[in-house]
């Protein structure tokens, strides 16, 4: 798991320097916001929450390990109804704009049917299920600017 979250932070900067690059306004506080998700959720796989032979979490890596995820959620779910709230705006984006409000609201659904179900048994299938979406939402933001670079170059 550790690996994962340092893979995906480091994805997550990675998209957030890309969208830093693209010209439209707004995309600042969205690139920023990913910036914010990618170095907490590198962080959040620096803490174990359970580490190897014990069956409760350690005080301080478990709480610093709870607040960085805690925090990456939120960035990257604000981050998402940012991006889709500026992109609304352009005419040519427009179509797209509705489609990232979608994927915004999804993850917020996702993320609260997850933080609602707390400690019962699927808790963990719904992380899983909202860290698909995000994943999902990530990948939708770096083909468009994929799409959009290769249309700026011709």
């Amino acid at each position: 798991m550790n690996i994962a979250f340092f893979l995906l932070g480091v994805g997550t900067g990675a998209l957030a320097i890309g969208l830093n690059r693209y010209s439209h306004p707004g995309h600042n506080t969205a690139s920023a916001l990913l910036g914010v998700s990618g170095f907490t959720i590198f962080i959040a796989g620096l803490f174990n929450t359970y580490p190897s032979g014990q069956e409760l979490p350690t005080a301080a890596p478990g709480f610093i390990h709870f607040i960085a995820v805690t925090c990456s959620m939120l960035t990257v779910l604000i981050a998402a109804f940012v991006l889709s709230g500026r992109l609304r705006h352009y005419l040519h984006w427009d179509g797209l704009a509705r489609v990232m409000l979608w994927w915004a609201i999804v993850m917020l659904a996702s993320m609260s049917i997850h933080v609602a179900t707390g400690e019962t048994a699927i808790a963990g299938l719904l992380q899983r299920i909202y860290v698909v979406v995000v994943v999902g939402w990530l990948l939708f933001v770096a083909n468009l600017l994929r799409v959009g670079e290769r249309r700026h170059l011709n």
